[in-house]
């Protein structure tokens, strides 16, 4: 179990561990690049907008490295352009690890604050023989 100090390290590591999220700017360029490199079905300039603006709300909440390592997984493997829920699904495996690492974190965390407690100084120790000693001879059998 973490003592105080660790348990510092490791609030540290799980406040600075979450990556940017992307703007509408980032979206945008991602899913321009991912409809170059793959075929999709041709629809309208304003439905493209719509689509655009789609993508852009429903990734909104993924990590900018995760997403942009989902793009290049999916121009690597996708054959055609993807879904929302194929971006995240790729985007989740990208950060799949580093959730990993947050998540036992946090469990470290919890646990120093469940369980914890601060070690008992030698001066606040009981003396056992000395409380044996005096009970014993305070027994009746012992007069």
């Amino acid at each position: 179990m973490p003592g105080p100090v660790s348990r510092a390290a490791l609030q540290a590591y799980v406040d600075g561990a979450s990556p940017p999220l992307p703007d509408e700017e980032d979206i945008d360029t991602i899913i321009a690049g991912l409809a170059i490199a793959l075929p999709r079905k041709k629809d309208t300039a304003q439905t493209d907008g719509v689509k655009l603006d789609i993508y852009a709300t429903a990734l909104a909440d993924v990590p900018l490295v995760d997403l942009r390592a989902a793009a290049d997984a999916m121009i690597k493997t996708a054959r055609f352009f993807p879904t929302v829920a194929e971006i995240r699904a790729a985007a989740s495996k990208a950060g799949g690890p580093r959730s990993a690492r947050i998540a036992r974190a946090q469990l470290m965390i919890m646990r120093h604050d469940r369980d914890w407690t601060a070690p008992v100084a030698p001066a606040d120790a009981v003396d056992v023989r000395g409380a044996v000693r005096e009970t014993l001879a305070a027994h009746p059998s012992k007069r």
